[in-house]
């Protein structure tokens, strides 16, 4: 028969049952929380997993932001350094009369 959709209990159900009806028969003398575990464990252990894989993810991204703004941080440190010497190596500016933009740079006037 083409299409007949496949049918049964899983695993973790059948083992449920099998506990329940022991605990019920007094073969066994465990907590309901053990009996019943079955049932809620598989929903428990993938929810754990998940959760530890968002953490994990939060870790990541967030290591990956704090290093690029430490790096970014550096670079502009090292930016303003260079503009500080240049600027102070070249000295303040000096206009012509036409407004022109000039400095000197220790060997006579630049353009």
């Amino acid at each position: 028969m083409k299409g007949k959709a496949a049918g049964g209990i899983s695993f973790f159900s059948a083992l449920g049952l099998l506990f329940i009806g022991l605990k019920l028969g007094g073969v066994i003398d465990w907590p309901w929380f053990w009996v019943l575990s079955p049932l809620w464990g598989p929903w428990a252990i993938m929810l754990s997993v998940l959760l530890l894989l968002a953490i994990g993810a939060v870790f990541v991204v967030g290591t990956t932001l704090l290093l690029s703004y430490i790096k970014d941080r550096r670079v502009r440190k090292r930016m303003e350094k260079r503009y500080d010497e240049a600027k102070r190596d070249c000295g303040p500016p000096t206009f012509t009369t036409t407004g022109q933009v000039v400095r000197d740079s220790g060997e006579g006037i630049t353009k």
